[in-house]
């Protein structure tokens, strides 16, 4: 038996620590294509990367993506 997945009514909430705005650009399309909800906050160095999640430790993350190249790492 398959299952139809049901719309979410809370967005998804990303971290993204990525310096190109044109990676960031392209997945805002794709996420809108698709028609998914997202809350997504971006942050585009290593330092402020790691300011943030410390602060944030407390707290559930859905989502943290990282570049792997980021400057001031």
């Amino acid at each position: 038996m398959s299952s139809v997945p049901q719309p979410v009514a809370e967005p998804c909430r990303i971290t993204w620590i990525e310096d190109n705005p044109a990676d960031v650009r392209l997945f805002t399309i794709a996420c809108e294509d698709q028609g998914l909800k997202v809350d997504l906050n971006v942050l585009t160095d290593g330092e402020s990367a790691v300011e943030y999640v410390k602060s944030v430790a407390e707290k559930a993350l859905d989502v943290l993506i990282v570049d792997i190249n980021l400057p001031r790492v």
